[in-house]
């Protein structure tokens, strides 16, 4: 009973330290670093636990303090204490046996002694300290860019990497910052020109990134490791860089299917490689992963028609338009015909219809898989509000981002749907 009591306390501790992307701060111990596991073992022996909770926090403190004091990092991985037998494993060397005796678990509590302490804190030169730290500080950097950089292009994927698990959390937002920085490309130059030779750039930087000669940059250096840890395929990456760059031509898609193909390319791909930072090779995610990659392109082509149309430009399927008698200055004009509401609802069904087909695959696709699939609640929020709005894309009501749409992404994430 006091075990399990022990282990209850330590979780919430485990919860109250955890690192807050929100606001960037770093409580006693930043856990995106640092992974500490507390294993209390009590055998025939009442465990006192606000005294065990105050041992732990206080041994902490000193080791967290040790990364000041001589300049090395500790990166302490786990702290076992099994019935007196103590293993602190640290990244590349390990302390254990008779410098173990240094902590000893009497009683249930945790004691600390310097011998310990004077095992743990080896000299580093200055000069090493500092060349590693300026690694680390650039590195803080990169993040840093990528995750604000995704925060404010990309809230719905910026929520839904947040809701991650660790190991892959900073993968998926590189992933996202670099979908972005080629997305903005179109917007941000005034001549194809310039346009093609960013996407160069970035062609380049692939290759560059798996030779591990990763341009400095900070999405490059993310993506750069992003790729190391978990052999992301480079084919995805080059396939959305291409499709982007087909993309800088500056005119509307002729037909549905020439959507649904640009949606496949880009969308799909970048879906692909958040399923390989999961560790997850399963046909029929993938299968689920291109139909929801198509259901958001179509999504993202109807949430950018108010703006596109503010700039004179129209990308909805051309067939379509014709095919209800809407022409582009219906749309640069703001029109509310019932013409442009049935292009509207034609475009927004197709990407209903797949919606609905990648959830017909929810029985067979791996449950750590739907993480991946977070943003369909995104998708289906926008799909019912402009139902509501009678397929008026021009609606005062669909410029508000849903408050609630990452508390349902929450959801999904604990009940494993999408």
């Amino acid at each position: 009973m006091y075990r399990i009591f022990a282990s209850l306390i330590l979780e919430a501790v485990w919860l109250d330290f955890r690192y807050c992307y929100e606001c960037g701060s770093s409580p006693l111990i930043c856990l995106s670093k640092y992974c500490v596991i507390f294993n209390v073992i009590t055998t025939h022996r009442r465990v006192c636990i606000s005294k065990c909770f105050t041992a732990h926090r206080k041994i902490f403190q000193q080791l967290s303090l040790n990364k000041t004091n001589d300049g090395r990092e500790l990166y302490i991985r786990a702290l076992s204490v099994v019935r007196g037998s103590v293993f602190v494993v640290t990244q590349g060397w390990k302390v254990k046996g008779n410098m173990a005796a240094g902590i000893s678990a009497k009683r249930g509590l945790l004691r600390s002694e310097p011998s310990l302490y004077r095992a743990l804190r080896r000299h580093v030169p200055p000069s090493r300290a500092r060349t590693r730290g300026a690694a680390s500080s650039a590195a803080a950097d990169s993040q840093a860019y990528c995750l604000q950089l995704v925060r404010s292009r990309d809230y719905e994927g910026y929520v839904s990497s947040l809701l991650l698990p660790e190991e892959a959390r900073r993968s998926s937002l590189a992933l996202r910052a670099f979908n972005v920085e080629l997305a903005q490309v179109k917007d941000s130059v005034s001549q194809k020109t310039i346009g093609l030779m960013r996407m160069q750039f970035w062609k380049t930087a692939v290759e560059e990134i798996y030779r591990d000669e990763p341009p400095k940059q900070p999405v490059s250096g993310e993506l750069w490791r992003a790729v190391r840890k978990h052999e992301l395929t480079k084919r995805w990456l080059l396939r959305i860089i291409t499709e982007r760059e087909k993309d800088l031509d500056d005119r509307a898609y002729r037909n549905l299917q020439e959507l649904e193909t640009y949606s496949e390319n880009t969308q799909s791909s970048l879906i692909y490689l958040l399923l390989e930072s999961l560790g997850l090779k399963n046909v029929h995610a993938d299968h689920a992963a291109s139909h929801i990659g198509k259901a958001q392109g179509i999504v993202t082509c109807l949430r950018a028609t108010p703006y596109h149309s503010s700039r004179r430009r129209v990308y909805l399927p051309m067939d379509v338009c014709m095919l209800h008698g809407a022409s582009q200055e219906d749309f640069i004009r703001g029109g509310r015909e019932q013409k442009v509401r049935d292009v509207v609802y034609d475009v927004a069904s197709q990407a209903h219809v797949h919606l609905e087909h990648a959830r017909s695959f929810s029985n067979n696709v791996p449950p750590a898989a739907t993480l991946a699939f977070l943003q369909t609640v995104a998708l289906e929020d926008y799909l019912q509000r402009v139902r509501r709005a009678d397929f008026d894309v021009f609606h005062p009501s669909l410029k508000n981002r849903n408050p609630l749409v990452p508390f349902q992404m929450y959801l999904r994430s604990w009940r494993k749907t999408y």
